[in-house]
């Protein structure tokens, strides 16, 4: 059986479940230039853009091949994607960055893993296989501490808890209830997908060096706000 329900353009992929891709910007309009003609965009259903405000033709570029874009009306990286999971369509849910980091060639591997049977699928950077070429001294300092403190608390098994590269059954992610508006959302996930019992996996992937725009993240506020998330979702702090 081979679904063949169509949004943008032709499918002509061979997976089971519908598929949406998510793509996340926010002026980065010389990644998107190079990265989209690399999308495997016959491996997907449907494909939308969650922007957090672009001015630099972003907006305008997706709007002149077609593609829909919606505007956050709240600002956080974590309200992109609960806007992104209201509008989708599919029933995977592949969650992409499109500022160069994050390997288009991967995207069929991650909804594969989905149709082996896995309800959270991770981009790990950090794995066996695995390599990042843009992570900086405290981004992988802040990854390992996090991972060290998931696996020793629920025994998970994970080497990657923040890289947004990744999939989600839409049933599941709806579950999950999410309440985290910024970069805590991708570890709320995480935790709440081990503590509700998802099948989960990882597919070792390659960070590639960022392609123009600015890196979002800040490593101490954003950390702190990470391990308050960690230890309401550990001890209920």
């Amino acid at each position: 059986m081979v679904l063949l329900r169509i949004t943008n353009g032709s499918f002509k992929g061979d997976f089971f479940m519908t598929t949406t891709l998510v793509i996340f910007t926010w002026n980065e309009i010389t990644a998107v230039r190079k990265i989209w003609p690399q999308i495997p965009r016959d491996k997907v259903n449907e494909i939308l853009v969650v922007d957090g405000g672009s001015t630099d033709g972003t907006i305008e570029f997706f709007k002149n091949v077609n593609i829909p874009v919606y505007l956050q009306e709240k600002p956080g990286h974590g309200e992109a994607y609960k806007l992104g999971m209201k509008k989708a369509k599919g029933e995977v849910l592949v969650f992409f960055g499109c500022d160069g980091n994050n390997r288009p060639e991967d995207i069929p591997s991650l909804i594969r893993a989905i149709e082996d049977g896995k309800d959270l699928v991770i981009a790990t950077r950090f794995g066996k296989g695995a390599h990042s070429n843009d992570a900086t001294f405290s981004h992988r300092l802040g990854n390992y501490l996090f991972v060290w403190l998931v696996n020793a608390r629920w025994n998970a098994r994970v080497s990657d808890v923040f890289n947004e590269f990744r999939a989600i059954k839409k049933v599941c992610m709806e579950r999950l209830d999410l309440k985290n508006s910024y970069f805590d959302l991708e570890l709320e996930m995480t935790l709440k997908a081990i503590k509700q019992g998802l099948v989960r996996g990882e597919v070792s992937t390659v960070e590639e060096v960022r392609i123009g725009g600015v890196a979002k993240l800040k490593a101490i506020k954003d950390g702190l706000m990470n391990l308050r998330c960690f230890l309401k979702e550990a001890i209920g702090f």
